[in-house]
Parts: structure tokens; sequence; C-alpha cells
């Protein structure tokens, strides 16, 4: 019995010796991927055996991955492969393929560690701002893909030709397409905030106003369409100008777009028709908001001007719960649909716009995305990142479209339903803000915290940046959000690293590739004003909108000293960043002196601000109603021959500040300052 056992021993023991590790295996070293319009380069070095002094005579070929899928194997002296890729994030990864008969395995290969993943974003198509006016009479020039139905109509548009969808051909249940091809963004190279717009001329010719015969304006970001607008045959619509926004699926990568037209039977329509298509981006400088002129001084004859900071501007604050140091580390199993996160107890206002994460590698993972979620505190999802892949052993900085921030959230990265593992989220469990149990897990159902589990407690290594606007509180950790989404107990969906990263290096800025949106510097603000004088309802412009000066950036009012008596004085502001002046702020202004704002007992002008409607009650004292716009020009007027009371139409005004000037029956003249807000 003690020799069979000796012996079985000794088989055992040889049987393991004798496996071959991946990691026994010199992998490629040095392994890049670039992408240049539609191509992929690959490059690397060869394996070499620094104790033989060579490349290991074994060495058979290198097999290529994609999205962590075999693409293609070459040759064992090749260092360098380019080819054709479809557009979207990729990550590529190699090994080198040895022969094991230098191991006791002949007519055995075995592939050594991976080298990469290298992720990058593949990006080609027309570049923009992209524009389809049909001048060339034909949808192959730009490459339009057109299922039936579509087609250049060159005898009708809004400037001739257009494209139609025909729905007389009387098709049922119907689904067809006018699909674009590849726009390309990713020549933007500005750091400031901007959108992306899509705007173009609609018509519908309708028969039955059904509400079933449909036009769906959808983009597609690489995996999926989505639905941006629904346009249905409410009735027959005359041309009129469409402008959607579609930054969300079309920033940092190449999209497309289509016109999808659908419905029960098209002969409920004559026809839709579409023209003059302009694909733009727009850099979103915003201006300063709620811009105030009042009389001020001793005597009144100064203008103070007051406002507040443009959205996106303000005071930087950062959020960190961890001592910078990950003792354990956490990811959700593949194949489930969950969130690991931090709780942030804050009471401040303004624009969450960035996240640091650290991550302990996983030599399982491989090129899965993720996203850091945000939730306000009624755990309610509020702004999302872009997808990421998680980089290893470092810090890895995620931008933020801009999401609201007030009070206390939860920033949570998100695992939806991966194929393969990734790197893992780190975890503090020794810092001074472990006890407090600010970690959560949500599973999509039910909220819980790890120690519910019977693991420790902790916060995760996931830290939130800001900019706080003027209406900034102080910072406080409080004793945290209500419990009243935390549900029964339901499985963890995932696994621990059980590694101790120990004190980790400081934060290097390592953002998505391709995704650059960060705050723009704002340098200060342009003063303008505009001088106008009223006399028996002749208005004259003694001075056009004139810039007068300027503040510096964390400036909210400026004081216009000795303005003149007698005139009404406008105002509105820009703001200057280092990119550029932002659009106007609202226009305010200050009345002469002696002219009353409610001048006439019993007379009302209302809603103010106004929408498609301004009501003025006369109380039969008025015989003339006017509106004047900002330069003075009259807009609208009309005349009262009995004692009724107005109505004048603004829905075609565009959202500003108008006079409304009233002539009563004793030939004196009021005016009103009115807001209209569609």
């Amino acid at each position: 019995m003690k020799k069979s056992y000796y012996l079985m021993l000794l088989i055992i023991s040889f049987l393991v010796s004798s496996y071959v590790y991946p990691q026994d295996l010199i992998p490629p070293s040095n392994f890049v991927a670039t992408s240049d319009s539609n191509q992929v380069n690959l490059s690397w070095e060869l394996p070499f055996d620094s104790i033989a002094g060579q490349v290991p005579t074994n060495l058979s070929s290198f097999n290529i991955y994609r999205n962590d899928s075999l693409l293609i194997s070459c040759g064992a002296q090749t260092t360098s492969m380019s080819f054709v890729s479809f557009n979207g994030l990729q990550y590529y990864s190699l090994t080198a393929v040895y022969d094991l008969t230098p191991y006791g395995f002949p007519g055995q290969f075995g592939e050594s560690g991976i080298a990469g993943p290298d992720t990058l974003i593949v990006a080609y198509g027309f570049p923009l701002p992209f524009s389809e006016t049909w001048s060339s009479s034909t949808l192959s020039t730009q490459l339009w893909t057109a299922e039936q139905g579509w087609y250049v109509d060159n005898l009708s548009g809004f400037n001739w030709p257009d494209v139609k969808f025909d729905g007389t051909a009387g098709y049922v249940n119907y689904n067809r397409s006018l699909e674009s091809y590849w726009i390309n963004p990713t020549s933007i190279t500005s750091t400031s905030p901007y959108s992306i717009y899509l705007e173009f001329d609609l018509r519908l010719i309708d028969q039955s106003g059904s509400g079933s015969e449909k036009l769906d304006v959808e983009v597609w970001d690489g995996s999926a369409w989505y639905p941006e607008f629904t346009y249905a045959n409410t009735g027959t619509q005359i041309w009129q100008h469409e402008k959607l926004d579609i930054s969300v699926r079309s920033k940092h990568h190449a999209f497309k777009f289509r016109f999808r037209a659908s419905g029960i039977h098209s002969t409920g329509i004559d026809a839709w028709f579409i023209d003059n298509i302009h694909i733009y981006s727009h850099l979103n400088l915003y201006p300063p908001t709620n811009l105030n002129a009042y009389w001020y001084g001793n005597p009144q004859n100064d203008v103070l001007l007051t406002w507040t900071l443009p959205q996106g501007s303000g005071t930087p604050s950062e959020y960190v719960l961890d001592d910078n140091s990950a003792e354990n580390g956490w990811a959700i199993s593949p194949g489930y649909d969950s969130w690991l996160g931090n709780e942030f107890d804050v009471n401040d206002v303004g624009k969450l716009v960035s996240a640091d994460v650290y991550w302990q590698s996983n030599s399982a993972s491989g090129g899965e995305t993720v996203t850091i979620d945000v939730f306000n505190n009624n755990f309610e999802l509020v702004g999302s990142s872009e997808p990421f892949v998680p980089m290893s052993d470092s810090w890895q900085t995620i931008y933020l479209p801009d999401i609201n921030l007030d009070g206390n959230f939860i920033m949570m990265v998100h695992w939806n339903m991966l194929a393969g593992q990734t790197n893992y989220l780190g975890s503090d469990e020794d810092g001074p803000n472990v006890q407090a149990n600010k970690e959560w897990y949500y599973d999509g159902n039910a909220w819980a915290h790890l120690t519910d589990y019977g693991y420790n407690p902790c916060v995760f290594l996931i830290r939130a940046y800001a900019l706080l606007g003027d209406s900034k509180k102080d910072t406080l950790l409080s004793t945290g959000l209500t419990q009243s989404k935390k549900g029964s107990i339901t499985p963890l969906n995932a696994n621990s690293s059980g590694r101790d990263s120990g004190c980790i290096n400081s934060i290097a800025q390592t953002a998505l590739p391709g995704y650059t949106d960060s705050p723009c510097e704002l340098l200060g603000y342009n003063i303008y004003h505009m001088l106008i004088q009223s006399f028996l309802g002749q208005w004259d412009t003694i001075c056009p909108w004139t810039l007068i000066g300027t503040a510096q950036s964390q400036a909210s009012q400026y004081i216009e000293n000795d303005v003149f008596g007698g005139i009404y004085a406008f105002y509105r502001i820009t703001a200057l960043y280092n990119e550029g002046e932002s659009e106007f702020s609202n226009v305010d202004w200050v009345i002469p002196e002696g002219i009353e704002n409610i001048p006439v007992t019993g007379i009302k002008c209302y809603p103010n601000p106004a929408d498609d409607k301004l009501h003025i009650a006369t109380q039969g004292k008025v015989k003339e109603v006017m509106i004047h716009d900002t330069f003075g020009r009259l807009l609208n007027k009309k005349e009262l021959n009995e004692d009724t009371d107005a109505v004048l139409e603004t829905s075609r005004l565009c959202p500003n500040v108008y006079f409304v000037e009233l002539v009563l029956k004793d030939c004196s003249h009021v005016t009103w300052k009115v807001v209209v807000n569609h």
C-alpha cells in the first residue's frame, strides 16, 4: 500500500509539473492598435527569450482577437497587420502561438498570455457639417439606402427637388426606411461641451387623419436604432422646419440616421416630403441667465445689472469617500444586470461633470464595456456616461454629460448583461467613511448593502467631480438617503477579487477614447446696451446695441453710471470663453422716470410671460393696442371700436421681451414690458 501510494503521488506530480501554463509562453510586446478612417493598424514586437537571447524557436504564429473573438491568424515573423473594419468601439488583443513539442507534447500547440487589449474607436463617413438638398436628383450621390416607396421627386420640394415617401402605392402593415451613410463627428476637436443637431424641412399631404401612418426619425449608434421623434398623420401639414438634438446617440463616434415610414395602410396618406437636411455641431457656450436691470444710486441715475452664472460654470468641487487604498475589489458576474457604487450626501447645487474610478486588474477580463450611472435622492436614474472599457490597476477619468446636481446622489458603475468578465471596482475597507455604509448594490429591483450579505463594510473607489453654481451650499455628510427603496434581500450577483492593492498612485486623467467634453474656461462677460426714446408713440433709437463694458468671470453684477434720463435703456450680456463668445442673455431694461409699470387702475395685461396670446383687460379706457420689439418696430396693432377687451396674437413672435403700448381715449400713452416665452 505504501509503495502504491508513493507511485500514485509521483504520477500526479509528473502530470502537474508537465502542464504548460500560458504564462510560461512568452507573449508579444509593445502591442499597439490605431485607426485611420475605416482602416485598423496593429503593430507589435516579436517575443524575446531573455535567457536564450533570441526569439523562441518554437514560435508558430500569432492570433489576433477583436472584441474577444478570433479575427485572424498570421505568421511567426509578422509584426504588423492592417485591415478594413466597421465603425464603433473596438478592442484588440494578441497572443503568440507555440509548438509544444519541446515541452513533451508533440503535435500540440498552446497560446501565450494576452498582449492588450488596446481599445480604439473606429470612425469614418461624411464629416460634419453634412447637408443634403437633393440637388443631384439622385439618392446615390451621398450613398443613401432607400427601401421601396422612397425616391427623389423633381417636381416638388421646399426648394425643389425633395425626397418623398409615396403612400399611394397601397403598402399594408409596412415599414420602409430611407437610411443615410455613416456620419463621422470625430473631427470635432473642441474641449468644450457641444451638441449635434439634425435639421430638415418636413411636409405631409394627409388623406385620412387616422394617426396610424407615421414617420420616425431614428439614429444608429453602432449597435441599435434609437428613436428621436415620431410624426403621425393627424392632418395635412405645410412645409415646416424641424430641429432635433441627437447628441446622446451621435457624439464621439460615427453614426447613421434614417427616416422610417410605417403604418397600417399607406393610402391613409398621399406622401411624406423631406428637404434641406442639415447635421452640424454647436458649441454649448452657455450665456448668463436671469439678467435684471434696476435704477441705482443717489440720485438714481445709474443702472445696476445682476445675473446668474452660465450653466456649466461655477466652483469646482470634488467628492471623495475613500482613503486612496483598495483592500478589495468587486465586479458583477457575467450575464447579470446590476450596479455597484457610492452614496454621496451633499447639499450642493450644480452639475456633475466627471467621475474617477479605480480598477483592480482581472486576468480573465476582456473588452466588456460598462457605464457610470447617477441616481438622485429618490433613487431615480438622472444621467449616464458613454460606455467605456475599465483599465487595469489604474485610476480612470470618465466624463459625464453635465448631469444636474441638487443634493444627495448615488454614483454607480453599471454592468449590463455582459458576456464576459471585467476588471474589479476597487473598494476601501479601512478608511474613515467605511463604517457609514455608503456603498450600494442594486439589481434593478432592490437596493442593498454588501454588509447585508455578510461582507465587510466599504466604500468604492469612485470619486465625483462637480461645478457648483451661485446657489452653492456647504458640503455636508449626513446620515444618508431614505432606505424606502431597500427591498427584500436578493442574491448577490457579484464576485470579489480578494486582493489588497494597498496605497494607490495619484490619479491619472485617462478619459474614454474620443470623449472630449469638459467644462470650458469662463473668462468674463461683455455688457451691451441700446437706448430708445419715445414721444407720442414714435420710437427713435438714439444708440443701437453697443458694447459698453466687461466684467470678470466670477462677477454677477455691473453698474452703468450716469444713464440719460427720459429714455428706455435696454441691456443684454454675453459670456466670454476661451473658445468664443456665447449667445446673448435675456433682455431687460429700465423705464424712464415718470412712466409707471401699471399706469392706469383696472387695466390688466396677462399672462406675463405670454405664450400664444396676450390679453388686455381695457376697462373701456383703451382705443388702440400696439406691440413693439426692442428696436421699436411695430409688430401688431389693434383698434378697439367698442368697450371690449383686446387679444393680441403672439404665437409667431420669437421668445423675447416686447413693449405693449396702449393709446387711451384721452390720447395719452402707457407702456408695459411683456415677455413672450413659448
